[in-house]
């Protein structure tokens, strides 16, 4: 007899479809990436447990300082005072780092993140250079809105090590064939609102390509589509259109009666 094996929260949280919340996100090197907004993940998550918590973790420091208390004609006398900081981030040394905790189902997991700007370049108190082939670029010095949003992303991504959208995530350190898969959905998108944005039945035309070239579980989305030969294929389709007058439907109806 074969035992039945038992689902677990992480199978229960991971078969959540969220492609209808999903939100599309530019990427580096000219990709997209589809992600899930911490407030979704988090909701569903107090759906399977209600009595879920959190921490934003922070880094408590004792600071001393040496302070002057002004007295009777003008003097002033020194005092030292302690007292217990807290940020809400860690300086590693060599940037800023975050980290979350979350307890449910019974097992508490923490995730940390660092603290980096658009390009994907760590940040921290100070500015920094770094050289790339075509120069020179400057990584600012971290904001509290850069600290505050990688701490929900920090978020999200600890949710996911419950199994809530964690599909997603594969693409954080993702192999080329992943970055060629979004950069390609990423060009066939941008050239299927370049060539809709022409005419109206140029978008109905290449609106009835996307329906009969992809899968039809990707609703005519190729930000949806998961094969590259596809993708590819449809591209070069998006790229053969020429422009379609909206008056021209109009006159051939006219010829044919």
């Amino acid at each position: 007899m074969v035992e039945k094996k038992v689902r677990s929260y992480f199978d229960d949280l991971s078969s959540i479809d969220l492609r209808d919340r999903e939100q599309i996100k530019p990427g580096s090197g000219g990709t997209s990436l589809r992600v899930v907004p911490w407030a979704v993940a988090y909701s569903e998550l107090m759906k399977y447990d209600p009595n879920a918590t959190y921490e934003f973790m922070r880094d408590r420091r004792q600071v001393t300082e040496v302070i002057e208390i002004p007295i009777d004609d003008g003097n002033t006398i020194k005092k030292s005072v302690t007292y217990i900081e807290e940020l809400p981030f860690f300086d590693t040394g060599i940037g800023y780092e975050v980290r979350t905790r979350v307890t449910a189902c019974g097992v508490t997991k923490e995730m940390c993140l660092p603290v980096y700007n658009s390009q994907n370049k760590s940040m921290g108190s100070e500015s920094r250079t770094y050289t790339t082939k075509r120069g020179e670029n400057t990584v600012d010095a971290a904001l509290y809105e850069d600290v505050y949003k990688s701490i929900m992303r920090c978020f999200a991504k600890n949710l996911a090590m419950f199994g809530i959208a964690i599909n997603l995530w594969t693409k954080e350190d993702a192999p080329e064939s992943i970055l060629e898969l979004e950069k390609l959905r990423t060009e066939a998108f941008n050239l299927f609102v370049q060539k809709a944005n022409l005419s109206n039945n140029t978008k109905l035309k290449v609106n009835e390509i996307a329906k009969a070239t992809l899968p039809e579980d990707c609703n005519a989305d190729p930000r949806l589509c998961e094969d590259v030969d596809i993708l590819k294929d449809l591209i070069k389709k998006f790229k053969a259109v020429r422009m379609i007058p909206d008056e021209e439907k109009a006159t051939k109806t006219k010829t044919s009666k």
